[in-house]
């Protein structure tokens, strides 16, 4: 983002699986990683502010178990998504995951300038890379809305000043 970008702004985060895989749908009993809750250690934050944000990462039930992955953050103004416009905060490591099993994966990162105070968003996105051979590659993203305080910092203050002219005689 730059001081010249107006709008509502995400944070996401997303897995990708540290031992190969293929990306792509697979059959149904493929392990089927989701970003079950997103929470940030504060929900209105200011620019530049150092937060902690926690992603719970689940592998569904009744399938194979998924091996180790990364959960990437990032920071947005939709909850959609865009790996080329939305702000990359940062990656964690996930376990292992059998059936039914969740991991949580935290991340501290400081909030990016904003142009304005308004909404954002986290998005967080479970096999990111699409390493791992899942049932469902399409349910791997979720995203936090916060609210992100401008702090004014580029921008210049602007002081009002009074002056009376008269004409010359």
């Amino acid at each position: 983002f730059n001081n010249n970008d107006f709008g509502t702004f995400q944070i996401c985060a997303y897995g990708e699986e540290d031992d190969g895989g293929g990306g792509g749908g697979g059959d149904p009993d493929d392990p089927d990683l989701q970003v079950e809750t997103i929470n940030i250690t504060d929900d209105d934050p200011n620019e530049g502010q150092t937060v902690t944000v926690t992603a719970s990462v689940e592998n569904e039930c009744d399938s194979y178990t998924a091996g180790s992955s990364e959960v990437h953050f990032y920071f947005s103004d939709d909850c959609d998504l865009d790996e080329d416009d939305d702000t990359y905060l940062g990656n964690t490591s996930t376990s292992a995951l059998d059936e039914c099993d969740n991991d949580e994966d935290d991340l501290t990162f400081n909030i990016p300038s904003v142009s304005y105070s308004g909404i954002y968003y986290i998005i967080a996105k479970a096999d990111g890379d699409d390493e791992v051979v899942e049932e469902s590659e399409g349910n791997n993203t979720a995203c936090l809305e916060i609210e992100v305080d401008d702090l004014g910092e580029g921008f210049a203050d602007l002081t009002a000043i009074w002056y009376e002219l008269h004409p010359n005689p």
